[in-house]
């Protein structure tokens, strides 16, 4: 490309949050171009003439990433949905209980009754699909870990 570089395509992708994997193919590659566009998130860097077999198992990588990327986007973005379906005192009251507190506790943080945080337990089960508290572990964790602002205001509060 006469004006733009690959690793310049490169770049420019990875600003606009597309997780195009990206393989290159150069006649003219040295090692530092080569290093930088794998640090940079490159499936493979391979030199021509390119072999076949070489370029399909880049391709095959590429494509098992790009799954790999859609799946996990597509599964926290079904985690953020459950959570936002749970009041603002349902979040609480999960961020609570992922954090290990007993009913008792997260009643006393909330200043409610153990009852209470029982019946809101049970609609944070429900709304969330979980069968067991490790589900909402999990869950929260996932959340937690893909977009930490997500949770900031319920984590806020449970952390006191």
């Amino acid at each position: 490309m006469p004006d733009v570089s690959g690793l310049d395509v490169q770049s420019t992708l990875s600003q606009c949050d597309q997780s195009v994997p990206v393989i290159f193919v150069s006649g003219q590659a040295d090692i530092s171009t080569s290093v930088r566009a794998m640090k940079a998130g490159a499936v493979d860097f391979l030199t021509k003439p390119v072999d076949g077999d070489e370029l399909v198992s880049a391709v095959r990588r590429a494509l098992d990433r790009s799954t790999r990327i859609r799946d996990e986007r597509q599964n926290q973005k079904r985690d953020r949905e459950a959570f936002d379906k749970l009041s603002p005192r349902e979040k609480d009251v999960c961020v609570r209980i992922a954090q290990g507190l007993l009913n008792k506790q997260v009643g006393f943080e909330l200043g409610t009754s153990e009852k209470t945080v029982k019946a809101q337990r049970a609609h944070v089960m429900q709304k969330l699909g979980a069968h067991s508290i490790a589900d909402v572990v999990r869950l929260v964790e996932r959340l937690r870990i893909s977009s930490g602002n997500h949770l900031s205001r319920a984590a806020a509060v449970g952390s006191r």
